[in-house]
């Protein structure tokens, strides 16, 4: 990515950033690896190559807490900041179970994430979301 990003290469990243902006929870839970699931996420996503690496700045910058190691302000590419702010907002808005940002304090990779699909209705009855 060398050039200004147009309209739909921006949708394109900020949309698949979301979906794998956590994918770090997943690999820690498979691997045990300690480290913060930031970079075990972005590391996971630049090891897959075919494209997929260009996603791992959604990985590892969608943290805003000034005590994570890795944070929104240390994108360094300026075309990519904009829609990484926008995954690390979404984030923030949507997570209700945190665990500590260095993945280090109470982290325990038998303990399961949270199956979001439990709260989704599609069909306008049964459950609805909780708050």
């Amino acid at each position: 990515m060398n050039s200004a990003l147009d309209a739909k290469e921006r949708i394109r990243l900020a949309a698949m950033g979301g979906l794998l902006h956590d994918v770090g929870k997943l690999v820690q839970r498979g691997s045990g690896k300690r480290k913060n699931h930031m970079d075990v996420g972005a590391d996971w996503l630049e090891e897959r190559g075919n494209g997929w690496e260009v996603y791992s700045f959604a990985a590892r910058y969608h943290h805003t807490a000034p005590n994570a190691s890795v944070r929104l302000e240390h994108c360094t590419d300026r075309r990519l900041l904009p829609i990484a702010a926008v995954v690390a907002h979404a984030d923030n808005l949507s997570s209700s179970e945190r665990e500590d940002v260095e993945g280090t304090k109470n982290w325990d990779k038998n303990v399961a994430l949270r199956n979001i699909f439990d709260q989704v209705n599609l069909e306008g009855r049964g459950k609805s979301p909780s708050p």
